[in-house]
This record gives structure tokens, sequence and C-alpha cells, in this order.
């Protein structure tokens, strides 16, 4: 295939941009589920259960993780759709299977 004819998504820009992607939507989650730790909304409720985010708290820390390896990577140059792919499926799969990870954080934390 010659680079006319050669999609965006699979040039060494298009992994730049969706390593990008990911790094930003780790970012964001980090941010959204940590906000109510931080304005107080846990202490506000009484008739809330004190491991009610333990679960969001666990998958922002592997969110975090996400974060950090996709930062490294666009950080040194070396992306990697191997690298990349993996993120987006532990993403992927933090979202599908979320309640079987909520329940598996409730029955060990």
């Amino acid at each position: 295939m010659s680079q006319e004819n050669q999609s965006v998504l699979f040039t060494p820009k298009g992994l730049n941009i969706t390593t990008k992607i990911v790094a930003f939507y780790a970012a964001f989650y980090i941010i959204t589920s940590i906000v109510p730790f931080l304005t107080g909304e846990r202490e506000s409720n009484v008739l809330m259960p004190d491991n009610l985010y333990t679960p969001v708290y666990f998958i922002a820390a592997i969110h975090a993780v996400v974060l950090l390896i996709s930062v490294a990577t666009l950080w040194l140059k070396k992306q990697s759709w191997v690298v990349t792919l993996f993120l987006i499926a532990v993403i992927l799969a933090c979202r599908f299977a979320y309640q079987e990870i909520a329940n598996w954080v409730y029955a060990t934390f």
C-alpha cells in the first residue's frame, strides 16, 4: 500500500494521536472519579456506605497506570501499536466489566 492510499489511522501520526486520546481519557476518568472525594460529597451524606466509591477508586488506579504508560511512551517517543492497543483493551475491559470488578473489589476490600 502506498503512502497516498494508506489510512491516516495506521501511520505513525495516527499512532501518536491514538496514544494521546488514551492518555486524555485516562486523565479524564481519574479527574472525574477524584472530584467527589475532594469536594466532600462522601461526608455530606450519612446514609452513603463507606465503601461505595472503592471500585471507582480501584478503576481510577488502573487508569492511572494506563496514563503513566501512555505518557511515558509519548515522552520517550517509543510508541507501539501493541502497547496502545493493550491500553485500549484495558480501558474497555474496565468499562464493560465494571460490575464484575466492583463485585470483586467489594468482596476483597
